[in-house]
Parts: C-alpha cells; sequence; structure tokens
C-alpha cells in the first residue's frame, strides 16, 4: 500500500497538518487580542508617567501624570520645576531608599570632597561635611558607585516591586527639605530633581519621542498647562527677563562644567564636583534663626514651642512641642500645605529624643503613632 495513501497519512504528515492549524489559530488570537489590547490601554495609558519631547517640533517636553493620565507642558526650567512639585507626593525616607537612584552625578558644591554634591547628599542622607558618613573606611561617593550603603553596613537594599508600583510617579521627601525625585518608568530608577535647571535637564535626558498626531490623542491638563503655554514666551514674573536669562546661562555652565569634570576622570574614580558656595539671603537667614530656636527650645525641654517650616511652594509643616521628660519629648506634627490631600488635616504624636539636635531626632519615626504617621506607612 503507498506509504502516503491520503486515507492513512504518515506521522510526518498529520505533524505538518497540526503545525499548520495552530499556527493559524495562534496568528488569530494574536491578531485578536492585540486590538483589544490596543482597545484596553490608549496611549495615554502606555505612556502615563513618561515625558514626551515633540519630535516634529522644537522638541517640546511634556509629563503624562500617571494620576490622571493628562499631560502637562515642561516649558521653560521654572514651569518644569513648578509642574514637577504640584504634580508631586509625599514619601517618607524608608520609603524613598526601596528605589535605586539612577545618577548620583550632581551638580552643585562638594564640601568634603567625596565626589557627591552638598545638595545631593542632603537628600540621600550622608553628611556634607564628612566624605566617609558611617566611618567604614569608604568615601561616600566611592560606596554609592558601587551600590553599597554610605550611612551603615552592607549593601543598598532595593524594592523592585515597591518602584514598579510607583513608575512615573514625582515624589517629595516628607521627612527632609521637600527634595523631588522622579521615578522613570523605563528603568524604575529615581533621580533627584535639584533646582530648576537641574530639573528640567534631567526630565528632557529622560524624554521620548512622540509624534505631534500621537500626542494629540493624550488630554491637556486644562488647570496649570494652558496657563503656562500662554506666558511661555514672556519673562518670570519675579525676575526681570536679562538677569533670569543671566542666572540661566550661569547655570547652564556650572552644570557643563561638573559634567566635563566627570567624563574627564578615569571610570573606576568618583569625580568630586565642586561651584562656589553663595551666601544665604536674607530669608534663608530668618529660617535658619526660626530652627535654632526652636532647636534650643527642644534640647531644652520646653513644652509649648511651636515651628511652622515651609519647605518648599506646596509643601509645609507644623511642630509643637507638647510636654518632655528623661530626654524625651513628645512632638505633635501636622502638615499645613501638601500636595498628597489624604494627609492633610491628620497628625501624629512623635517621642524624639532631645539629647540631640531636631534635626537629626526627627529623622527617626519609630516613636511615632497616630493618624498621619497611619498614612505614611501606608496603612
Amino acid at each position: 500500500m503507498n506509504k502516503f495513501n491520503f486515507y492513512q497519512p504518515n506521522k510526518y504528515w498529520i505533524a505538518a497538518m497540526i503545525f499548520i492549524a495552530v499556527g493559524a489559530v495562534l496568528f488569530f488570537y494574536a491578531n485578536h487580542f492585540s486590538l483589544r489590547i490596543g482597545a484596553v490601554n490608549p496611549i495615554e495609558t502606555r505612556l502615563k508617567g513618561k515625558i514626551l519631547l515633540q519630535v516634529e517640533q522644537a522638541g517640546e517636553a511634556w509629563y503624562v501624570n500617571p494620576a490622571n493620565e493628562e499631560r502637562y507642558y515642561l516649558g521653560r526650567p521654572n514651569d518644569a520645576f513648578a509642574i514637577m512639585r504640584a504634580l508631586a507626593i509625599g514619601i517618607i525616607d524608608e520609603d524613598l531608599k526601596k528605589i535605586s537612584i539612577g545618577n548620583i552625578y550632581f551638580p552643585g558644591a562638594d564640601s568634603d570632597g567625596d565626589g557627591l554634591a552638598n545638595v545631593f547628599e542632603e537628600a540621600i542622607g550622608t553628611d556634607i561635611n564628612n566624605k566617609d558618613t558611617d566611618g567604614d573606611g569608604f568615601q561616600d561617593g566611592t560606596e554609592m558607585v558601587n551600590n553599597y550603603n554610605p550611612t551603615g553596613a552592607g549593601k543598598l537594599a532595593w524594592d523592585s516591586a515597591f518602584a514598579g508600583r510607583h513608575a512615573g510617579k514625582i515624589f517629595l521627601q516628607a521627612q527632609k527639605n521637600g527634595e523631588a525625585w522622579y521615578v522613570n518608568p523605563d528603568n524604575q530608577k529615581r533621580y533627584y530633581l535639584g533646582r530648576p535647571l537641574d530639573a528640567f535637564n534631567i526630565m528632557r535626558s529622560l524624554g521620548l519621542g512622540i509624534t505631534d498626531n500621537d500626542l494629540e490623542k493624550i488630554k491637556i491638563n486644562s488647570e496649570i498647562t494652558r496657563k503656562i503655554i500662554k506666558t511661555k514666551e514672556q519673562p518670570i514674573a519675579e525676575k526681570p527677563a536679562a538677569e533670569n536669562k543671566t542666572d540661566l546661562a550661569k547655570e547652564a555652565d556650572e552644570t557643563k562644567n561638573s559634567q566635563e569634570k566627570n567624563v574627564a576622570a578615569p571610570k573606576d574614580a568618583v569625580a568630586p564636583i565642586s561651584s562656589p558656595i553663595s551666601s544665604p539671603t536674607a530669608e534663608e537667614t530668618k529660617i535658619t534663626a526660626a530652627a535654632e530656636i526652636f532647636n534650643t527650645a527642644f534640647t531644652k525641654s520646653e513644652a509649648g514651642a511651636v515651628r511652622d517650616l515651609n519647605i518648599v511652594s506646596g509643601l509645609a509643616i507644623n511642630f509643637e512641642i507638647l510636654k518632655c521628660e528623661n530626654g524625651w519629648c513628645d512632638v505633635a506634627v501636622k502638615y499645613s500645605s501638601m500636595p498628597n490631600q489624604k494627609w492633610l488635616g491628620q497628625s501624629m504624636i512623635c517621642k524624639f529624643d532631645n539629647t540631640k539636635d531636631f534635626s537629626i531626632a526627627a529623622q527617626d519615626l519609630s516613636g511615632c503613632q497616630g493618624g498621619l504617621y497611619d498614612l505614611m506607612r501606608g496603612k
């Protein structure tokens, strides 16, 4: 009998037919579900949290807010900085540390020469006047480059699941001075935004090109963006146009010089970054004086002292010393201004060690309890 008889096909013929049939089914379902996925996930959902650059224009930058999936025009450096802070969410240091840092090289003064700018060290909690904060024999910059903890033992521990849940968000450090960080959705690392020009440059460096046609499919936020677009060609209100251009040019030169120093250094070296330290402004002097008065009351166990601290625009915190005994003070803490509306109106009572300066003691929240503390812990 013919081994290729139609009614008695061999195993190779059967396998070929099965392969073709399965391929046809998979092709159908692949196309079917890809269409459905495209319908369920519109472009604003797929691009939420991203920075978009208009490739058909002059590279204008937009941010797609994950909270409402609307786009915000980043405009000039001050515009971008204002929007970043307006849309930010408060976060405690313990949670922020779960997200790895995307770039440790930051322009600015480096008092201890450890390769980390002062403003960056203040954000991550290392000592700006001690190149080896934890005293383990390795400079802070070297430890950061190699993913070791500069404030303690061992390597830095990241939580990829936590970072993934917060990809695309902008955070403000609620326990420090409102330092802003952007979590890049592409690599789920956080980037310190620093000053307006720094934030602007970081946003653009992480941008994704997009056509005008696709960009128009994403709704513009009407409350903030249109105001910025309307005034983007006008000088910034608080400074004359010429003065503002000079300041931006100065910042741009500082950033460029710092970046050139880093490039010139050996790959395995931590390049120190430095720039002139400016004298404090009258407002900064006033804030420092208020902090010293409150700190004195805290260390002297003087109940009743109150401090209202305006960290940045839209972020303000209130402290009140309730009572002190045996080296500890009960301090009431609440936010009078905060981007995260759920935190407003909530408070917590914290036991802080008043044998330390208040700025140091207040970083330990283990002795806190109350509605605000529960929200900060994600409860």
